[in-house]
This record gives structure tokens, sequence and C-alpha cells, in this order.
């Protein structure tokens, strides 16, 4: 029987080198590009120092040293979830482009040789001026419901414009 694995929302190596990138996002030239997340991370840092120089010093002016940590925790928090969540969809938005890449190369194709013999080639290896074979694809139409009961799907036929414009005109039969 067939092994049923589901893929997960978050991979765990993208997870951890999402991780790694919210810590290296922290950088302020990096932060700066986001105004937002700039302005949290300069309030974070003044947090930082308001809690030392009140655990340090004892003064509950600026409230106690307890608050200052929470506060100070949630905003780093808060930077660190950004950054991460950041990270993590530049890393998916890697792989599905690397994914798009390996398709486009590996996608079969059927090249007409010059005896009139098909042959199928990878798309990477086709050029411009090609004769390629095609079959007439065809949509099925969704069931629906009429007042006469049920209406069977139906299958039409694709528009031929939606071939490539890089094959020539012509250059296309019908197998």
């Amino acid at each position: 029987m067939k092994e049923n694995r589901s893929a997960s929302l978050f991979p765990k190596e993208l997870v951890i080198e999402s991780l790694k990138q919210s810590f290296v996002k922290l950088d302020p030239r990096t932060m700066f590009r986001n105004p937002i997340m700039f302005i949290v991370e300069v309030v974070t840092f003044v947090m930082l120092i308001v809690t030392v120089w009140a655990a340090a010093t004892g003064n509950t002016a600026q409230g106690s040293a307890g608050y200052n940590i929470v506060v100070f925790i949630v905003l780093f928090l808060t930077l660190l979830f950004a950054n991460f969540a950041e990270a993590i969809a530049e890393a998916r938005g890697k792989v599905q482009a690397d994914s798009l890449r390996k398709t486009r190369e590996e996608t079969p194709a059927k090249r007409v040789e010059a005896n009139g013999t098909v042959t199928t080639v990878s798309s990477s290896q086709l050029k411009k001026a090609m004769s390629l074979s095609a079959r007439l694809a065809t949509r099925s139409l969704p069931t629906a419901r009429s007042s006469r009961g049920w209406l069977r799907s139906t299958r039409v036929p694709l528009r031929a414009s939606r071939l490539r414009s890089s094959v020539r005109p012509g250059a296309i039969r019908a197998l």
C-alpha cells in the first residue's frame, strides 16, 4: 500500500533557516527598510537601556525592573516573530521558484523531425523555429442541475491561442 505523506506547512529545514535569518535581520541597516519595525527595534533598544538602568540603580521612577523586563521581552519577541514570518515567506518563495524552474526544464515535448517521425524531448532543448506536434486539449465543464434533472459534464476543446506564441504558425499538427 502506498504511504501517504502530507506536505508539512513548515518543513524543518525551512524553519531552522528562517530562525537563523530572523536574528540576522535584526541588523538596523536591514530593519531600516521597514520603518514600522525599525521604530519597534529602536524602542526595544531604549527599553533595554531603561531596564538595565532601573535594575542597576534600583530607581522605580520608570517602572519596576520586572515590568520593564516583560515589556522588553514582548518587544523583542515581536521583532523576532516579524522577522521569522518574513524569512519563512522568502524561503517558501525560493522553494516555489526552484520548483517552477525544475518543472520548466523537465516538461516533455513532442518534436517532429524532418522525416516526419515524432520524438519526445525535454522542453529545455526546444528552439524557436522547431516543428512540434500537439493534441487538442479538452476541458471538462462541471456538472450542473437544470429544471429537467442533472446534466452530464461536457468536454470542450481549449482555444488554440493558449499554445505558446513562440511556435511558428503551421508547425503544429494534430495527432
